[in-house]
């Protein structure tokens, strides 16, 4: 026999992420009822009070969600999703709003999905921007996007070098003025392209099979690390260090602007037990890493380096 869950007495939940914050990084889910969600609704509303950069309210119940888009200048993207499917509306009034989320969650979607989908048709990717997995791990498309300064410069600057010491090879003419270029050229690659190459693959291998989710003021990290599942306390954590790249050396030379890889860095995590996680550049970004402890007590240490190298590696005991 099947039992339908009367709308009212299902278990709704509600979660915030701001502007501020990454993609999928969202506040603990918390449980809400109508009151709570028009009153965040209220509070995040442009006016002399509004102090808070919300970005994304987002409703779930069992099994459907609905996602309150904040365009600011008092303008909200309503999302709703159902089976695999969504359906979408501008809102510029608060009471439009309001409405949509008295439909969500006290008279049932086939009111709501008649309200909504009226104008703008989306995409897929539109709302599936909402639900973007916040664990960080290796994934293909970043590593190679780390990449880029490579492939759009490093190899272009190696295959020149190649192709200068050939040519002049095959023509006979390797003289000085050949040699010094293709010296200047290869010490250029040797500080510029080989350090960079050697940090990712460094971070690729450290990086391997380790998935950690790290978020603002949630005190709990979780960790898995190829056949071993560990979480952590924040207050677990003997200190947290930051440690960038440092490309001083080169600031006399003002075209220069330092080694492309500059970005290439990691925070490390040590734990008072002993276990300490790197958490790189592979993994997300660095510039705001320390917010993830920004509620927490918790010691931060800062260093750069001209070459920024893994100290220790990623190292999980198992209970």
């Amino acid at each position: 026999m099947l039992v339908t869950i009367p709308q009212n007495f299902m278990n709704y939940q509600v979660q915030l992420n701001y502007y501020k914050d990454e993609d999928g990084e969202y506040t603990d889910p918390g449980s809400c009822n109508l009151d709570k969600v028009k009153k965040i609704i209220e509070e995040n509303w442009p006016n002399e009070s509004y102090l808070e950069d919300l970005k994304v309210i987002l409703i779930s119940n069992n099994h459907q969600y609905l996602v309150l888009k904040n365009c600011k200048k008092g303008v909200f993207e309503v999302y709703f999703t159902d089976d695999d499917k969504f359906y979408y509306h501008k809102k510029s009034r608060i009471k439009l709003i309001n409405h949509c989320v008295h439909l969500f969650m006290k008279r049932g979607a086939s009111e709501l999905k008649s309200s909504l989908n009226k104008k703008v048709k989306k995409g897929k990717s539109d709302i599936h921007d909402f639900f973007i997995d916040h664990n960080y791990r290796i994934k293909r498309s970043r590593s190679l996007k780390e990449l880029k300064w490579f492939f759009t410069m490093g190899l272009p600057l190696t295959l020149l070098i190649i192709y200068l010491v050939l040519d002049s090879v095959i023509k006979g003419n390797f003289d000085g003025s050949t040699l010094a270029i293709t010296v200047i050229y290869s010490a250029l690659a040797l500080y510029l392209w080989i350090p960079g190459i050697l940090l990712h693959c460094s971070y690729l291998k450290d990086n391997k099979g380790l998935l950690i989710r790290l978020t603002k003021g949630n005190p709990i990290i979780y960790v898995e690390f190829k056949d071993i599942t560990k979480q952590y306390e924040k207050s677990d954590i003997e200190f947290v260090h930051r440690v960038a790249n440092d490309h001083s050396v080169l600031n006399s030379f003002v075209w220069f602007g330092g080694p492309p890889w500059t970005d290439y860095g990691y925070l490390n995590i040590k734990f008072k037990n002993g276990d300490t996680i790197n958490v790189t550049n592979l993994l997300t970004d660095q510039l705001f890493i320390f917010e993830k402890f920004k509620y927490d007590n918790v010691k931060k240490l800062k260093s750069k380096r001209l070459i920024p190298w893994l100290e220790q590696r990623t190292k999980i005991n198992g209970d």
